[in-house]
């Protein structure tokens, strides 16, 4: 989950959004711009027998009709695959935003591997 800082917060209280819902999903809409973009970020490895943590990087961008915002997450496993080359593993999504709780939530998932 990303939040807002309170300069977006008071941004956003002068917006108004396409219909009467508190979560904002459009990608054109004003209040995205302070989120899109690239961030890193680190994960803890979910397999038990490893100790350590997995780099990955999450971009943030509208489609381009504007209709929705599309988070794309690609994690590093630490691992070379035979050619030699790192294996990731790429995840793609959607991005919206809560009014309500002041929040941005990214749902992203890799249909290979569930």
């Amino acid at each position: 989950m990303l939040s807002m800082d309170e300069r977006n917060v008071m941004y956003e209280s002068n917006i108004n959004t396409d219909a009467s819902s508190q979560l904002i999903y459009r990608g054109d809409n004003p209040v995205f711009r302070a989120y899109l973009g690239e961030y890193y970020c680190y994960f803890f490895s979910t397999i038990s027998n490893e100790d350590r943590l997995i780099p990955g990087k999450l971009e943030l961008k509208p489609t381009q009709s504007g209709s929705r915002c599309i988070a794309t997450m690609v994690l590093e496993t630490g691992k070379t695959g035979e050619n030699g080359k790192l294996i990731t593993k790429c995840y793609d999504g959607d991005m919206i935003i809560s009014t309500s709780m002041n929040a941005a939530y990214c749902t992203v998932v890799n249909e290979e591997i569930g």
